[in-house]
């Protein structure tokens, strides 16, 4: 990919982003427990509200991976169980997100972009 160069379509994205790593544990464990001490170490409500914005997108973006990816990409779905430190991160993760509503927000997402595409053809 040459430097600056714009992505526009997903098959071209894919090539260059492993989603398989949203359950390593550096990312499924050690980043998301940064969330509540950073939340706690800053005293401005704009830098908790970037925080809290940037957790929101994780919470999306694993609702997505867990709801949508998972069940509809089979090299990924093989990726995530056939790697024991992914396959576990992946439980831990789901079991969450069906405890607070992860579901309703993978959906939402994707009504919101299907109602995107439809009112912009």
């Amino acid at each position: 990919m040459a430097k600056g160069r714009e992505i526009t379509n997903i098959e071209e994205a894919e090539k260059y982003v492993d989603y398989r790593q949203w359950f390593s544990d550096k990312l499924a464990k050690d980043y998301i427990e940064t969330f509540p001490k950073r939340f706690s170490a800053v005293s401005s409500d704009s830098d908790r509200q970037y925080i809290y914005q940037e957790a929101q997108n994780v919470l999306t973006m694993y609702s997505l991976l867990v709801y949508y990816t998972y069940s509809q990409n089979t090299s990924f779905r093989k990726a995530i169980d056939s790697n024991k430190e992914f396959r576990s991160n992946f439980a831990m993760i789901k079991k969450w997100l069906e405890q607070n509503n992860g579901k309703q927000i993978a959906d939402s997402f994707i009504g919101t972009l299907k109602a995107q595409v439809a009112a912009s053809a």
